[in-house]
């Protein structure tokens, strides 16, 4: 007698479950409001392949509330029933925790046991994450024992006594009181809320993406964060950061969520997308570029040298680091005509045309194929000589030597008559 038909006719719950067209889990999971606390039943029970996770997700977000109460049969962090705890927490955790559940009540495991406040499956000071489960214990005379490797989730447990809670709901906190038969308190405890009890009624949409805010980290360059004010809650479904093939995004199920961090691949360049998603179905729509190489150095003072009629020489400087460049690439006019090592720092042009112009491009190359450098020179390679001119610089030439050594041969005449005059 497993059948959801046994448990909807005892009972005559609320008429909001998920169901299909096949199945339905309508009476056995299902939500109501009362005041300021949302509560919602799931049913842990069927085996129906029914998705209540989408439900809930929905029911969450068109019902906002300050306190959202959560009532299951199985255990979140059962003892006797630890194993069908696991597949509760595969099922929930990450759900209750990306909405913003403040309160779990359960039973199945016939204790009583209050959990730590708990995010991912530690405890927390922080009770804008945290999450208390309870396991409500028994009602009558039938008990189990706690097991060992349980205790560890819990900050208080009561074994083989009958006990009731009275949980207490205000604007202020949530107050939960554990009494046996006799009146006697065995347990108290406190949840703070995680929302306010109203929202804000100034809430503009462009002023909340206009102070959106995104940072990469320059320690790691995969990790990126984006920051938002704190006043979204209520009017904000959500916002997604997306790449194409990466999607993060964070549920603004509290006023206290307000950042989102993602870690993407190195060594590569993204144009991401970040979408904020308002409640009343409208969005609005940032673009960031960001690379998540690491630096490579500097490449610098390149230029063209040794400029003749057939000839020029390519050189650089380069400061390199992180052992990111992997090779260079020479083009002339836009064609590669040689690749050479990341230790390389000129190229020599052999066989140009005389008089002509010429597009020469340097091109640095990362391990990841990427070109990460590149600088444009243009120059003009000299003209041909003509034949004619040179013969008369040649003359020229000519000339003014015979003129150099007139000088010293006029001398020496001068000498030679003086010396034939005194002979006289």
């Amino acid at each position: 007698m497993t059948s959801n038909d046994y448990f909807i006719h005892h009972y005559f719950h609320p008429q909001n479950g998920p169901y299909t067209e096949t199945y339905s889990l309508v009476g056995s999971t299902y939500y109501f409001k009362y005041n300021n606390v949302l509560f919602i039943s799931l049913d842990t029970e069927s085996q129906v392949p029914v998705s209540q996770t989408t439900w809930f997700k929905e029911v969450v977000m068109n019902n906002p509330a300050q306190y959202i109460i959560v009532g299951m049969h199985r255990s979140f962090y059962g003892s006797q029933y630890e194993s069908h705890s696991y597949n509760v927490r595969q099922a929930w955790q990450k759900t209750f925790e990306e909405y913003g559940v403040d309160l779990v009540l359960s039973g199945h495991d016939h204790i009583y046991a209050r959990s730590h406040l708990l995010y991912q499956n530690n405890p927390t000071e922080d009770h804008t994450k945290g999450i208390t489960y309870i396991i409500g214990g028994s009602g009558g005379n039938k008990f189990y024992r706690v097991k060992e490797t349980a205790k560890k989730y819990y900050a208080k447990y009561v074994e083989n006594t009958t006990v009731a809670n009275i949980i207490t709901v205000s604007e202020d906190n949530i107050a939960i009181k554990l009494i046996d038969l006799n009146g006697n308190i065995l347990d108290t405890h406190t949840i703070l809320p995680k929302r306010p009890t109203t929202i804000d009624e100034n809430f503009s949409k462009d002023e909340f993406v206009n102070n959106i805010k995104f940072e990469q980290s320059t320690e790691d360059v995969r990790n990126v964060q984006l920051t938002w004010p704190n006043n979204g809650y209520g009017y904000v479904e959500k916002i997604v950061l997306n790449d194409g093939r990466l999607n993060y995004e964070a549920i603004i199920s509290t006023p206290h969520r307000t950042v989102l961090e993602a870690s993407l691949r190195v060594g590569q360049y993204y144009k991401l997308r970040v979408t904020v998603k308002f409640r009343d179905g409208d969005e609005r729509t940032l673009e960031y570029n960001i690379s998540t190489k690491l630096p490579y150095g500097e490449i610098k003072n390149v230029q063209i040298t040794d400029i003749a009629t057939d000839f020029a020489k390519l050189t650089w400087e380069a400061e390199l680091q992180n052992q990111q460049i992997e090779k260079y690439q020479v083009l002339l006019d836009d064609e590669v005509i040689v690749i050479l090592g990341n230790k390389d720092l000129s190229y020599e042009f052999y066989n140009l045309s005389s008089n002509t112009n010429y597009k020469v491009t340097l091109q640095a190359i990362d391990y990841y194929g990427d070109v990460v450098y590149e600088k444009t020179i243009q120059f003009t390679t000299l003209p041909e000589q003509n034949p004619n001119d040179n013969d008369e610089n040649t003359k020229g030439c000519r000339g003014i030597f015979g003129l150099v050594f007139a000088i010293p041969l006029l001398g020496l005449g001068f000498i030679t008559l003086k010396k034939h005059e005194d002979e006289e």
